[in-house]
């Protein structure tokens, strides 16, 4: 029951989906004519924007994570590499 509210919530959570219900939200309220709270919706939909389309935010917030524990030094001998993710064309190989 918890992974579906999570899910649920994070749908409407995410930055992405909170800026198209605000700029949906502001687009109501223009045809609604409710001319105090469109502009209100549309500038909080303009500042998510900004945070997560234009300010490197996200990086910001990664380089704290990797900074926070220190980098291994690499092995004298390395066996093999072992590559996460993604299938490969048998064919091509």
């Amino acid at each position: 029951m918890f992974f579906g509210l999570s899910k649920i919530f994070w749908l409407f959570a995410a930055p992405s989906s909170l800026l198209l219900l605000l700029l949906g939200a502001s687009v109501i309220c223009l045809l609604l004519k409710w001319r105090v709270a469109a502009p209100r919706f549309g500038l909080a939909a303009g500042g998510i924007f900004l945070l997560i389309g234009i300010l490197p935010v996200q990086n910001i917030l990664l380089r704290h994570l990797e900074n926070q524990h220190p980098r291994a030094g690499w092995p004298a001998r390395v066996d093999g590499v072992l590559i996460l993710g993604g299938g490969l064309d048998w064919r091509v190989l």
